[in-house]
């Protein structure tokens, strides 16, 4: 099934989360939010949401191998475009990616910091 991956980089305030709800409602995208997929598999309590519990209970940090199989569990036997916000942090990652999952195109997009009618005027 085709699938293209869109990697949406930039800060919080870039209002990236906006963006892609509104490319999501409109032109049918599926947008995965790394830390919702996080928050949502502790909160089913599935095996991998325990080992994750764990490591968190133990300072640690998720390895990103953990991120690509949550990925890869949501993009499974669908095709389109997903936007994937918060991943990959690095070449590594992205790596990991590409060894796991399977997509016709990859793009990168940058969303720069925004800035507000109030803040331009000052």
């Amino acid at each position: 099934m085709p699938k293209t991956a869109v990697f949406i980089f930039g800060h919080d305030v870039a209002r990236k989360g906006e963006m892609c709800k509104a490319m999501q409602q409109t032109l049918g995208y599926t947008y995965l939010l790394t830390s919702d997929l996080l928050r949502n598999e502790l909160k089913a309590g599935t095996e991998l949401g325990l080992e994750l519990t764990d490591m968190i209970k133990q300072g640690k940090i998720t390895p990103q191998h953990k991120i690509v199989e949550l990925i890869k569990n949501v993009m499974a036997g669908r095709s389109g475009v997903f936007l994937i916000d918060g991943f990959p942090k690095s070449a590594e990652s992205l790596h990991m990616f590409n060894q796991h999952i399977v997509c016709e195109r990859q793009i990168a997009v940058r969303r720069e910091q925004s800035v507000s009618t109030q803040q331009q005027c000052q």
